[in-house]
């Protein structure tokens, strides 16, 4: 049976064609109302954790027959997923307009009916890495709940696991992918075996070459500046002990990338050939437009202005030292 037609409810006494439906209040009025002289009961989409198998469950609600409840001047009444009845009394003689006793409201839940399964069964686990993930998750899930309860991020985990379950959160959203990042970072035993998505590398390369390495010092945070890299493993840094904001690789692993290399100082050649490629048999002139330019220092030497820099000029400093 394909997964993607189930429903989570479906009518118990409903045969050909049986009524289906996702929601729990839709199925309480079917039962209500095609169904008024029996039992209320219908069978609710269960996963059996020792199996991994999806599998209808009768349930039935004893002592709820809608027809008796309504000579008895009472109502059904559904809130969220549970079920009350509650008895209606005028409050005065002079009204006709019945009000609920609210002390008259009590709660009805369904027990589960081992006779009545249908032999409906899905497997969603699939391979055994699938099942074997799927019995670790359920042992930490208490844990997880709890500490997340304990956060106050409960709520907004239901929320994203409801996303996920709907298909409305994009997977390959930046940020959901620099989450994913964070989660292998902690997840290493060392900080050298971490490997970061071809995304989030071209994400890291293109916020340099906007922000340069203002930018990659801002995004990582302190990681483990100030502390010794010697550990009992060796020499190497420990995840768990870090100070990050984002996992962020390092400049020698952007340059490696995709071939994106330094731009030496000097004439972009790289530049001149992309204009020549696109300007075929055209002739182009190469002119200063007046803007101040600006004398760089670094590992690679002073940027050659051809005599635009400020006095004394780069070859008047070669001159000097020959």
């Amino acid at each position: 049976m394909d997964k993607k037609t189930l429903s989570k409810y479906r009518c118990f006494y409903c045969t050909s064609p049986t009524y289906k439906t996702d929601e729990y209040s839709e199925i309480v009025e079917h039962c209500v109302k095609g169904h008024k002289c029996q039992t209320l009961k219908y069978r609710e989409l269960i996963l059996q954790s020792e199996t991994g198998l999806l599998k209808y469950q009768s349930k039935s609600h004893e002592g709820i027959i809608p027809i008796r409840l309504e000579n008895e001047g009472k109502t059904i009444e559904v809130r969220g997923s549970q079920t009350f009845i509650t008895r209606t009394t005028p409050k005065r003689k002079k009204l006709n307009t019945p009000v609920k006793d609210k002390l008259a409201s009590c709660r009805y839940l369904p027990f589960e009916c081992e006779d009545d399964e249908l032999p409906d069964e899905v497997d969603i686990m699939g391979s055994s890495s699938v099942k074997n993930s799927h019995k670790e998750l359920l042992c930490i899930l208490p844990s997880v709940l709890e500490g997340l309860e304990k956060d106050g991020h409960m709520e907004s985990f239901l929320k994203y696991t409801r996303l996920l379950s709907e298909g409305r959160l994009p997977t390959n959203n930046i940020c959901y992918l620099l989450f994913l990042d964070l989660v292998e970072w902690f997840s290493c035993d060392q900080t050298s075996s971490m490997r970061y998505r071809p995304e989030t590398v071209k994400f890291w390369q293109i916020g340099y070459r906007l922000f340069l390495g203002k930018f990659l010092r801002f995004m990582s945070g302190p990681k483990h500046t100030g502390t010794s890299a010697l550990s009992e493993k060796g020499r190497c840094y420990d995840p768990s002990t870090s100070q990050i904001n984002f996992p962020v690789p390092s400049k020698p692993n952007l340059y490696g990338h995709d071939k994106i290399k330094p731009i030496l100082p000097g004439i972009c050649i790289d530049a001149i050939k992309a204009v020549g490629q696109v300007c075929n048999n055209r002739p182009m002139k190469l002119a200063v437009d007046g803007k101040k330019i600006c004398r760089g220092k670094g590992k690679i030497g002073d940027v050659d202005c051809w005599g635009f820099e400020a006095k004394p000029s780069l070859q008047d400093r070669k001159t000097k030292i020959v």
